[in-house]
């Protein structure tokens, strides 16, 4: 069973890859052949193999030679540790829709309304209403002062703020601040190395809701043992 979800996790992040490539140049992602993005040519059923693919063709267009971005492998890669993960389809069905948002952003600095719309639907089928409460307030733990950082300052882009919204209300608001605290540290790690790469200066903008993305995952999957080992870490600490 645990073998199977790795490989419905890593096809349905290959086909979420694709949609998200697509989308950005309008054009069908659901009836339409793969083709190499250089030659143009179709592929076929083993060139499309999560993974298998990839390392049968040695990490190159069977028809041109050309060289495969390896953002196609990580995604898969990163799909079946995301299927293992996963305890329910609705989960799965939750965390293809956060990789969407996070590849979507990364190529567009976008977040769209209608990946938040299927994320809070998903959300609310694995909430457990009995702490509804506690699901208010994560909803607006953390959006509340990025909505009033993004209106004052533009220090954040309102797709942000709301998923961070709706990422809150799933999560409960001890997890919603985890999950903040993740893409804060994250986000600086990677922020700091592009620097020191002089891959990004000081002055452009990187993405965040890939960031926030990662946070999200890690909370919604560790976040009650991550909390409790800092609680017990400080409680032996004192």
């Amino acid at each position: 069973m645990l073998y199977w979800k790795g490989i419905i996790g890593s096809i349905t992040a290959s086909f979420v890859n694709v949609m998200v490539i697509r989308s950005r140049k309008r054009e069908d992602y659901v009836f339409s052949r793969s083709y190499c993005p250089v030659c143009g040519h179709q592929l076929n059923y083993l060139d499309m193999l999560p993974l298998a693919g990839f390392i049968i063709r040695k990490g190159k267009c069977h028809y041109c030679g050309c060289r495969i971005s390896l953002r196609y492998p990580l995604v898969e890669l990163l799909g079946l540790y995301l299927g293992l993960i996963s305890n329910s389809i609705r989960e799965l069905m939750m965390f293809m829709d956060l990789l969407a948002i996070a590849l979507y952003d990364r190529d567009n600095m976008i977040i769209k309304d209608s990946y938040l719309a299927v994320l809070l639907l998903c959300g609310i089928f694995t909430m457990d209403f009995r702490y509804l409460n506690n699901h208010l307030m994560g909803a607006v733990v953390i959006s509340l002062p990025m909505f009033l950082l993004a209106t004052l300052t533009d220090g954040f882009g309102m797709g942000d703020v709301k998923l961070m919204a709706v990422s809150g209300f799933i999560l409960g608001w001890e997890r919603c601040l985890l999950g903040f605290v993740l893409r804060c540290f994250a986000g600086s790690m990677v922020s700091v190395f592009l620097l020191m790469m002089k891959k990004a200066g000081l002055k452009d903008r990187i993405p965040f809701g890939p960031f926030l993305v990662l946070g999200i995952i890690i909370a919604y999957s560790y976040g009650f043992r991550l909390i409790d080992f800092y609680e017990y870490a400080w409680l032996k600490g004192v």
